[in-house]
């Protein structure tokens, strides 16, 4: 359901340690340890450059107006 809304988003503009980060965990459905062990960092920070990448990327959405509300 969210398909439409994906094609919004340029995985692009984030930074390439977000962007391997998110990829593997949403496209590839890794786990955090798992996706950290691939890209070479530590548990602690796959979990932040992952929460610092959502929040880059639900800011992109909501600019766009495809917050919350529009789902």
């Amino acid at each position: 359901p969210y398909g439409k809304y994906i094609a919004k988003v340029d995985p692009a503009a984030l930074p390439q340690r977000e962007r391997d980060i998110v990829i593997l965990r949403f496209f590839y459905r890794l786990t955090p340890a798992e996706a950290a062990r691939r890209t070479g960092v530590s548990y602690a920070n796959a979990r932040f450059l992952q929460h610092r990448a959502l929040q880059k990327l639900r800011a992109f959405l909501e600019a766009q107006g495809l917050g919350k509300e529009s789902l």
